[in-house]
């Protein structure tokens, strides 16, 4: 889902003539929103998330 996303994003933004970078802050800032969500949710620091894969990153 999250590619898909990110794809109709990068559509939108060339139809308008966007630089990419502007294009997927609104984007960027969900994702950041979403990772603090579930830090503060599940006790934890960021770096411990990534370190223990808790985030599932590719």
């Amino acid at each position: 889902a999250w590619r898909l996303l990110y794809r109709a994003q990068d559509g939108w933004s060339a139809e308008r003539g966007h630089p990419p970078l502007l294009a997927h802050l609104g984007t960027s800032l969900v994702e950041r929103a979403m990772i603090d969500a579930y830090c503060r949710g599940t006790g934890q620091s960021f770096a411990t998330a990534v370190r223990e894969n808790n985030l599932e990153i590719d």
